[in-house]
């Protein structure tokens, strides 16, 4: 028999692992490896050769994506947002053909496997919370949320898709999973408390998730800014042009995890080692450091494929574990009381 706690695990395991499939598909350029969605040039399992493809494949999916770019287009000027469409169809990356790449293709649709596997997940998840309503409704709350999150975030998808990776979407749809995933946890948590027996210092502790998801964001920020201005901007100039070119958000993003050091010194120091707490910090005192060296060594060399994809990683599992901890104090707190 499933139990909530074992499914909710899986659900929240396989979102995270969205981070690493999603953070590869970005790194690699993959994101267009599969120019429609869901399908993968039109079939169930991507080809492994171009032959396999109509000769006027590249002019098939650009007509479908135009389409949809324009129904796009319609959707913003709808809401209000006249600018948004018109940057929209002035991208001229929407009008190139996308041409068939056997190994992108396969990269993007692994990350959209994952997807899939965790939208089914969720979808048992939510079912098994139902009997919480009347008793614990707050799980079966946050479970739903996490789930319209979950099922919100794959329609991003594919408007990421459609829209040939529109500035501004892809971030948006990196930032949401981050929202589905706080949701199930803290599901998790209202069902079963987890003590981990960190709960001094609240203030602390919520300013270091504050932080520590800012930088993620500050970082997304940073990573358009590289896809907008191009490899040529840091390949050819110095390190005060480069910052010049980034901007006052880059700075902050390079300096802020030195403030959450330090925050992350003070938790240890007041919460004296406890030995469930004490490997927790640690872990994240090594993750931070980790991640420092991560993106220094991206910045001086454009972005390796491997380093960035650690990067996008480590940088995501830091406000994730952040924000296990502050769950933690919640619970301990209600139980205090």
């Amino acid at each position: 028999m499933f139990s909530y706690q074992k499914v909710g695990i899986v659900t929240a395991i396989l979102v995270y692992l969205l981070f690493l499939f999603g953070g590869f598909v970005r790194a690699t350029g993959s994101g267009m490896g599969c120019p429609d969605w869901p399908k993968c040039f039109g079939l169930a399992i991507p080809p492994t050769c171009e032959c396999k493809l109509a000769a006027n494949y590249q002019e098939i999916y650009l007509q479908k994506r135009l389409l949809k770019v324009e129904r796009m287009a319609q959707v913003l000027k709808s809401i209000g947002m006249p600018a948004k469409a018109h940057e929209l169809l002035a991208n001229k990356a929407i009008y190139k053909p996308e041409k068939f790449n056997v190994a992108k293709a396969w990269i993007e649709y692994v990350n959209r496997i994952v997807g899939v596997l965790s939208g089914l997940v969720s979808v048992l998840l939510l079912i098994l919370s139902f009997k919480y309503i009347k008793t614990k409704f707050a799980v079966f709350f946050w479970t739903l949320i996490g789930f319209i999150l979950l099922v919100f975030n794959a329609w991003l998808g594919s408007l990421v898709v459609a829209t040939n990776l529109l500035t501004g979407l892809v971030s948006i749809h990196f930032i949401s999973a981050f929202l589905c995933l706080f949701a199930f946890i803290k599901a998790l948590f209202i069902q079963k408390p987890w003590f981990i027996g960190t709960a001094k210092l609240n203030y602390y502790k919520s300013a270091f998730f504050l932080i520590s998801f800012s930088i993620v964001i500050l970082g997304v920020y940073t990573r358009e800014q590289f896809e907008f201005l191009g490899p040529s901007a840091f390949f050819e100039n110095t390190e005060t042009v480069k910052q010049e070119l980034l901007g006052l958000r880059f700075q902050i993003h390079q300096y802020l995890p030195y403030v959450a050091l330090l925050i992350l010194i003070k938790l240890i120091i007041e919460t004296g080692f406890q030995q469930k707490a004490k490997y927790w910090f640690l872990s994240l005192v090594v993750l931070f450091i980790l991640q420092i060296i991560l993106g220094v060594i991206n910045i001086y060399n454009g972005l390796p494929v491997f380093i960035q994809t650690m990067h996008i990683l480590v940088g995501a599992t830091i406000p994730v574990i952040a924000f296990i901890l502050l769950m933690d104090s919640r619970n301990e707190q209600s139980k205090t009381n």
